[in-house]
């Protein structure tokens, strides 16, 4: 399902949501109603939700067109040269510059900018001048930092967080000192001031106190303005990609008489940076344009000529930031609106939001999802399901880690414990110990239409009232009851199509479930990574089929017919180690694989002999449990289950501890019901389909995880042998 963006006129109401009145539509202070620009200049934003704005906002199209219009008909060269078009193009970038320092209102007198990869390397550049200036310095950094000014503690004698920068207590010793904030929280908008801090700071110790600004996100909307140069910070940094889309650069704003003695005392000296240097013996000397000094080898010129277009263009478009400012500003009151009327029957809230009263705030909202009790919920599943209705937002700690620890109430304790039990930023471990690891951020930009917020607000709401079905009225109340094995599926080749094992033939089980299930990975050269079928869907095409007597596996490409047979023991073919695993060092596997994934990847197997499962020996399905959610049963192959069976009622699985096999004595263990991701939505042919995911998340749906499947261990061999047909028991209790 894609939900669409509407293009309705100023003065057409929105459609009515639940019981809720209707709103009038915002009044919109640019040059033309925001949906005739959505139209015109964003129309590669059809058919999608787009809200994660403080990540990077949309370029337009009139930005594109100019640029190429630009390098079609003038002639860009180096710099570093004499010749005509060289001086071109060093008047370009001096044009630019001037530009970009009247964005934020900087005096050229005062300040100066050079043009970086982003925000972050102008840290990291800055950083590293004071370190190569004094040797050692103390640091101090805002609790609410982007993870950028977080990592300059890493080289820093000293650190120290601080959430007002009044609790502060060495600010006046003689030790040089970096202390940098941010203008807005990239979590959640909240706003810190620029002049009083600046001032508390710089009055310690004006000499080797140096203060830095992150403007990066509070820019995207709202550039601050540093003509007061004696009350405002000696450094700031921006990404422009986040005020305009395009280009892929940043900035470093810095203080002429400040930054003489830090940029000149570099150590590091690139191309383009100094006037005169011997190859022989350490003497060189930089250039006395201190942008120059910083700006190593050639100046990303392009870019640099498309961010003067991108400055020209927004302000036509938009006729002014103070414009965006005030439309952001009243949309995101909106926002916080809609989201405070999302409640269940009981009255009980859906959503719990951080900072959402502060009225100094930015166009960013974080929430967190709450079950009908108040618990917490997760929120990967939540994004799974909006991804594939076409909504973009941001999930998990989003770059701000001190931020998330401080409003989620987390410790480093908690942090380095969630660590070791294998969570990592941006996994599916949402919830840990009863508290969210992340949260949801919604951002909004210059061109966010009203009905993407109606659609954010619908899809919590459709997510979060899951309907109420008595799975259990149907299900037997006695002890144990009998079920048959329908399929059994072998996963040689992890991710790729599964082999069904033919009727008839009794196939081996082992201690990890059954024999040469994930025996082997295709293990992406690029990153030394298995490859998984969420991210390259060609994996599809790859079907195993088994020759268990002669123990070889042949591969088929289903969309080309082409094979390739291998032998289960490789022992047989030249190997080398790749991380953890054993992987196959022999070109025709290698072609074999990378002509239809266009990655190469070749066949790998763990060093260690460890399983490659996920979380538990086999997945087991139940074809009456589907029948719940769809006619189609050939779609259990999207489940990539190991064992089917068919119950008398749906959902019997629900209560299964053991499965004992009446014939061979095998059991089989219940792990834990299997939460289901959106790699379900993949069909047999590579395309998407949204339609069983999210049926199953409207339905099967627990503390913001969807659920289809139980992952069983095993718990007795018996025989050593399993086959189709084959009746077990199943037991509500252990043995």
């Amino acid at each position: 399902m894609i939900m669409k963006t509407k293009t309705t006129a100023t003065n057409t109401p929105q459609k009515e949501q639940g019981n809720k009145p209707l709103t009038c539509i915002l009044p919109c202070p640019y040059p033309q109603p925001v949906e005739a620009i959505r139209e015109t200049e964003y129309p590669h934003m059809k058919d999608n939700i787009y809200l994660d704005h403080a990540g990077i906002t949309m370029y337009s199209k009139k930005l594109l067109t100019r640029t190429t219009e630009a390098l079609l008909t003038n002639l860009y060269a180096n710099p570093h040269s004499q010749s005509s078009s060289s001086k071109n193009t060093t008047d370009l970038i001096d044009r630019t510059r001037l530009k970009a320092l009247d964005l934020f209102k900087c005096d050229p007198l005062v300040y100066d900018i050079s043009f970086t990869l982003n925000s972050t390397q102008a840290i990291k550049i800055l950083s590293t001048c004071i370190k190569d200036t004094f040797g050692q310095f103390d640091y101090y950094y805002h609790i609410h930092g982007h993870t950028s000014i977080v990592g300059v503690r890493g080289i820093s004698e000293k650190f120290q967080s601080f959430d007002d920068p009044h609790e502060l207590t060495t600010l006046n010793d003689q030790t040089p000192k970096l202390v940098a904030w941010t203008g807005q929280s990239n979590l959640n908008g909240a706003r810190f001031p620029i002049k009083e801090w600046q001032n508390l700071i710089k009055n310690q110790n004006k000499e080797i106190n140096f203060t830095l600004l992150d403007m990066a996100s509070l820019s995207t909307t709202s550039p601050p303005d540093l003509s007061d140069s004696e009350n405002s910070p000696d450094f700031a940094v921006v990404s422009f990609h986040k005020m305009f889309g395009m280009p892929d650069i940043g900035g470093l704003i810095f203080k002429k008489d400040i930054s003489e003695r830090l940029f000149t005392n570099r150590k590091y000296f690139g191309g383009g940076t100094v006037d005169a240097v011997s190859g022989n013996d350490d003497f060189n000397v930089f250039k006395t344009q201190l942008h120059s000094v910083i700006e190593d080898g050639t100046l990303p010129m392009h870019s640099i000529l498309q961010l003067s277009i991108a400055i020209d263009t927004h302000l036509e478009i938009f006729g002014s930031f103070e414009n965006i400012k005030i439309y952001t500003r009243d949309l995101t009151k909106y926002m916080l609106d809609e989201l405070r009327g999302l409640k269940y029957g009981n009255g009980n809230r859906m959503i719990e939001m951080y900072n959402a009263e502060t009225e100094n705030r930015g166009p960013i909202v974080a929430f967190s999802l709450l079950d009908e009790m108040g618990n917490y919920s997760g929120y990967y599943n939540f994004e799974q399901v909006s991804s594939l209705q076409c909504i973009s937002f941001r999930t998990g700690t989003v770059c701000n880690p001190g931020g998330v620890q401080t409003i989620l109430g987390r410790t480093t304790k908690d942090i380095v414990g969630d660590y070791k039990k294998g969570h990592k930023c941006g996994d599916r471990m949402d919830i840990m110990n009863g508290k969210p690891t992340g949260v949801i951020r919604v951002s909004v930009g210059a061109m966010t239409l009203r009905s993407e917020i109606d659609c954010l607000v619908q899809s919590i709401r459709d997510f979060m009232e899951t309907q109420k079905t008595n799975w259990d009225a149907n299900v037997s109340k006695t002890a144990e009851s009998e079920l048959r094995i329908q399929e059994i599926v072998v996963y040689p080749l992890k991710s790729c199509r599964g082999y069904s094992v033919p009727r008839g033939v009794k196939w081996p089980i082992t201690e990890n479930g059954l024999l040469y299930d994930r025996e082997f990975v295709l293990l992406n050269l690029l990153d030394g990574k298995p490859m998984l079928l969420k991210h390259h869907k060609k994996m599809c095409f790859l079907k195993p089929i088994v020759d268990f007597e002669n123990e070889t596996i042949t591969i088929v490409n289903t969309q080309n017919q082409d094979s390739l047979k291998l032998n289960i023991d490789m022992k047989s073919y030249q190997t080398k180690i790749i991380g953890k695993f054993i992987a196959m060092d022999e070109k025709v596997v290698g072609k074999f694989f990378q002509n239809l994934l266009d990655v190469p990847c070749t066949i790998a197997k763990s060093a260690s002999q460890s399983s490659v499962h996920n979380k538990s020996a086999l997945l087991l399905t139940n074809l009456t449990s589907l029948q719940e959610l769809t006619p189609d049963m050939s779609l259990i192959e999207r489940f990539r289950s190991n064992i089917v069976v068919k119950t008398q009622s749906s959902f019997e699985e629900d209560q299964w501890h053991l499965l004992k096999s009446k014939s061979t004595n095998a059991v089989f263990e219940k792990m834990c019901d299997c939460d289901r991701c959106h790699m379900i939505t993949i069909t047999s042919k590579g395309s998407i389909d949204p339609s069983l995911f999210l049926g199953l998340a409207k339905k099967r749906k627990f503390g913001g995880r969807v659920y289809f499947g139980i992952n069983m261990n095993m718990a007795g061999l018996g025989s050593g042998f399993i086959e189709t047909g084959e009746v077990f028991i199943s037991l509500k209790n252990s043995l």
